[in-house]
């Protein structure tokens, strides 16, 4: 009887020491990856389909792709792109048999207009802090559902990461006026409290062309700032070059996560020497009257000097 007793702890034992489930979560940009690694479990693996650095837009799913992607508990994308339309389809026909997230279509998401079509803008919408908590909150309760063993560590993550987020400053260039570079950072730009007074490119596909770049220098004389994804570095290079002050936003393709890119916004944002912007932009810019009183008044000037000089000569 001693004997069996302590075989059944050993059991007990043995059984308490089982590691939880693990689950395999796929997503389709790396900052979405590294998001979703924020509130994972011990265990958890999540990948990216497509690399850092590479352009979601541009990617075609390969064999090895293909595999991982059957394998996969859950699959994230974030909607309306072509790779994601085929995934969505992939997972309509059986091909892939995990949990699907539509980022763009969790409940509560707030989708703006776009300046350009005035269409939902699909473009970084978690770069907008209030939808990156719905969309964390919304992944969180997918993969507690997916392995309950683990549902308290997914809320405790989901809660440092909140508290991340309230730690960032919002409105930080409250009223300040803003060319972007595309769509995609529309809502970064929104979150920042720019106003939105030009924006390049029609999108993020779009090649850039000599057009673009006299928009940019012609924009340069009423905006603030430029707001630019990595997308458009040559933009942005452009516009530091006629001394327009530049955010450069590290998205869709950078290696780390959307909480540490709003960081990294926030902290370039509060960084800008917009004061000496406005100075220099309402010397050498101005308004036609400006210009207009500024060149009478040396003309004035002149003239008198004039007058002063023939006195002398005279006398």
């Amino acid at each position: 009887m001693h004997a069996e007793a302590l075989a059944l702890l050993a059991l007990v034992i043995s059984m308490s020491s089982v590691p939880v489930s693990a689950l395999l979560v796929v997503a389709t940009m790396p900052s979405v990856a590294h998001d979703i690694e924020l509130i994972a479990c011990p265990g958890d693996r999540v990948l990216s389909i497509v690399p850092p650095g590479a352009d979601v837009h541009e990617y075609q799913l390969g064999p090895s792709d293909l595999r991982l992607l059957r394998e996969a508990d859950m699959l994230v994308v974030m909607g309306g792109e072509a790779l994601d339309e085929k995934l969505v389809e992939l997972h309509r026909e059986g091909i892939i048999r995990g949990v699907l997230v539509i980022v763009n279509e969790i409940e509560g998401m707030e989708l703006l207009a776009s300046p350009i079509t005035a269409r939902p803008n699909i473009h970084g919408t978690i770069l907008y802090p209030p939808n990156y908590l719905r969309f964390m909150g919304y992944i969180a309760g997918v993969m507690s559902e997916l392995n309950p063993e683990c549902a308290d560590k997914y809320r405790r993550n989901l809660e440092t990461v909140s508290s991340s987020i309230a730690a960032l400053p919002s409105h930080v260039l409250q009223g300040k006026k803003a060319i972007l570079s595309s769509p995609v950072v529309q809502y970064a730009a929104y979150w920042l409290g720019v106003k939105v007074v030009g924006v390049i490119r029609d999108g993020v596909e779009a090649p850039l062309t000599l057009r673009d770049l006299e928009e940019l220098r012609s924009g340069a004389r009423e905006a603030d700032l430029m707001i630019a994804s990595t997308l458009d570095e040559r933009l942005a290079e452009e516009a530091q070059r006629v001394g327009l002050p530049t955010i450069v936003v590290p998205f869709p393709a950078s290696n780390e996560s959307t909480l540490e890119i709003l960081r990294r916004v926030a902290e370039a944002a509060g960084e800008l020497d917009l004061e000496g912007r406005q100075i220099r932009r309402s010397i050498i810019v101005g308004s036609p009257l400006a210009l207009l009183a500024i060149g009478i008044a040396v003309a004035i000037a002149l003239v008198y000097l004039l007058w002063l000089s023939v006195k002398r000569y005279r006398y």
